[in-house]
């Protein structure tokens, strides 16, 4: 995961959080990274950078259901995150085994 850069007070306006949506303003504190590849990640100081923000691998969309299965609220939610869970870590998975049979 990229560094995650802490900023007290915004000198300009930095957009929305990617997490949240929220607009981050003019001295509204924010976090920040910048990945190896790809654009600069930035969310408000309320919400955390994830892995699956960070990242370019196969392994992101696992991630993110990994995420999904946190927040989600009641049992009947986080049954059907895992479900979702299982079936991409399938996914990925078969993306992998994909990647080594053409490696022959």
């Amino acid at each position: 995961m990229a560094r995650v850069t802490i900023v007290k007070k915004a000198q300009k306006a930095q957009g929305n959080c990617r997490k949240c949506g929220k607009p981050i303003n003019a001295g509204a504190p924010y976090k920040w990274a910048k990945p190896r590849y790809g654009a600069k990640v930035v969310v408000c100081a309320n919400c955390q950078i994830t892995p699956s923000m960070t990242s370019s691998s196969k392994m992101v969309a696992c991630w993110g259901a990994v995420e999904d299965i946190g927040e989600a609220g009641d049992t009947r939610s986080r049954a059907e995150a895992l479900r979702s869970a299982a079936e991409t870590a399938r996914e990925v998975g078969e993306e992998y085994q994909e990647s080594a049979d053409n490696q022959r």
